[in-house]
């Protein structure tokens, strides 16, 4: 039951691969007139899409074992069982480790996913293959389904925080604590030149970052000093924050006159 745990599993994974081969597809396209932010929150979408997937197969995993446990069985042929789970171990630790690499260099959710689903079959099936040692070791197969409701509630886990982060995305949550110490640092160079700051937002699409913000300005700046002003602070913001797209809402105001809150 461990094994039929882990092709159930191997086999979300061979769909969620092709969602993710869609999402990436269909985030490349450029922005039209139905999608003028562009497509990247297919990404999103379709990671959300690998979670619900994982955590179904979780749960189906989690009742057949739950059921072996009430009404029994007979585990037959356990070194060719070994053998494959310990093969089926490498192999997806080899192809989470290779997609990991490419999510990290594409700032992909879909590969992301991907990697974090291959991870995870890597990691329960050398469990899987632990407790066939242990089977075998001492004769006692109640091990083995004892162990697939353990993968099954791990695979809950795995694919509930998958789903969790990417419904965090499309639900328009701030840009990750790391990237807003960033933007901060940022915007705090520049108000040494007596610029000040507020209303700053961000949120995520895909791997393009989107980051509004108001800039205030002496009053006798002229539109052209203003477009420079707001030229270097979107390169610098683009530099410590990649693929951003950043959008800045000039301002005056009189000397003296602060805002107090900044991001909004």
């Amino acid at each position: 039951v461990a094994i039929l745990s882990e092709a159930v599993h191997s086999a979300t994974d061979l769909i969620a691969a092709l969602i993710a081969f869609w999402a990436i597809r269909a985030a490349s396209k450029p922005p039209d007139r139905q999608h003028p932010y562009g497509h990247e929150r297919a990404e999103n979408l379709a990671a959300l899409i690998e979670g619900a997937l994982v955590v179904a197969a979780g749960v189906l995993v989690a009742f057949e074992s739950a059921r072996r446990l009430a009404v029994g069985g007979q585990i037959n042929h356990l070194g060719l069982a070994i053998a494959v789970m310990s093969g089926s171990a490498l192999v997806s630790l080899a192809v989470a480790i290779n997609l990991r690499r490419a999510a990290r260099l594409t700032e992909s959710p879909a590969l992301a996913g991907d990697a974090l689903n291959l991870q995870t079959d890597a990691a329960m099936a050398a469990a899987v293959v632990a407790g066939l040692v242990a089977v075998a070791a001492t004769g006692s197969e109640i091990l083995d389904p004892i162990i697939a409701v353990v993968v099954g509630l791990v695979i809950c886990a795995a694919g509930a925080r998958l789903c969790w982060s990417s419904a965090q995305v499309l639900a328009d949550s701030n840009l990750p604590e790391a990237e807003i110490r960033n933007v901060e640092a940022v915007l705090a160079r520049f108000q040494d030149e007596g610029l000040t700051f507020h209303k700053v937002r961000g949120r995520r699409a895909g791997a393009k970052r989107h980051i509004d913000l108001h800039m205030v300005v002496a009053p006798e700046t002229t539109v052209r000093e203003g477009h420079i002003m707001s030229g270097r602070v979107k390169h610098e913001l683009s530099a410590v924050v990649p693929n951003a797209e950043v959008l800045i809402h000039l301002e005056d105001h009189e000397p003296g006159f602060s805002y107090r809150n900044r991001w909004s």
